[in-house]
């Protein structure tokens, strides 16, 4: 029977990769791309392709970031204290701005089918032209074109300041279980939950595109509903449980 190491460890990852799902931006990305007329299925492919390798990186990065585990009882650290009172500020910060778009209204995204081009957009257009529907041509064209969706899918997972404290955290905490069945575990969960933005979209590319854009509307708007209270619920109670660990790790 597993412990309440084990069980701490598992309810954090699996509550950190709930959080990444409730980021409506993710999801909303990933159906447009699915939605794509030219080429729906190979653009969210490697869309999603890119959301793993990111997402990856910042659990690797997190492990690199915390120090070998000691066998006996913790001790106090420097770098533990300010390893867990950094995690648990960027969570707080975190779940201040969801609960902040949650009172006030989240900033509305913008309508990626709207009619009438800015600059900007024509730029980012250019720059990453899988997002629209124009169809590609061969060669150098074609690289570009299906590069643009990895690099999509790269960013919002592995750069996203909103996805970066959470995988962080949990690189943190599988490095710091001793158990190496539970950090597989562990890493497992996180993976196949924090990872359902960008695996539902292909799933739905292959079976069924013409659905992504009803589904992109209502999934939204619900998500926009419900989903800044309950990101902002969790990320204050476990950045408010991070900094708790700070403290006790403190020196002196």
């Amino acid at each position: 029977m597993p412990d309440a190491s084990t069980i701490h460890t598992i309810v954090v990852t699996a509550s950190m990769g709930l959080v990444v799902v409730l980021s409506p931006e993710i999801v909303v990305l990933g159906l447009f791309m699915a939605a794509n007329r030219t080429s729906p299925r190979r653009n969210t492919a490697l869309f999603c392709l890119g959301a793993i390798i990111g997402l990856v990186c910042v659990v690797a990065a997190g492990v690199w970031m915390t120090l070998p585990v000691q066998q006996g009882p913790p001790e106090p650290s420097w770098h533990a204290a300010i390893v867990e009172g950094c995690l648990g500020t960027a969570l707080l910060a975190l779940g201040a701005y969801r609960a902040g778009q949650w009172l006030f209204g989240a900033k509305p995204m913008p309508k990626l089918d709207a009619g009438g081009k800015s600059g900007l957009r024509t730029f980012l257009e250019v720059l990453f032209p899988s997002m629209t529907d124009r169809p590609h041509r061969q060669g150098a064209h074609a690289v570009h074109y299906f590069l643009s969706a990895f690099v999509i899918g790269f960013v919002s997972a592995g750069l996203n300041p909103k996805v970066l404290p959470l995988g962080l955290l949990v690189g943190h905490r599988l490095h710091t279980e001793p158990s190496e069945r539970t950090r597989v575990a562990c890493g497992v969960v996180f993976g196949a939950i924090a990872l359902l933005p960008w695996v539902f979209p292909l799933a739905l590319a292959m079976i069924t595109p013409g659905a992504a854009v009803a589904i992109k509307a209502w999934l939204g708007r619900t998500m926009e509903r419900h989903g800044h209270w309950i990101a902002a619920l969790i990320c204050g109670a476990f950045g408010v449980h991070m900094w708790m660990n700070a403290v006790a790790a403190w020196p002196g």
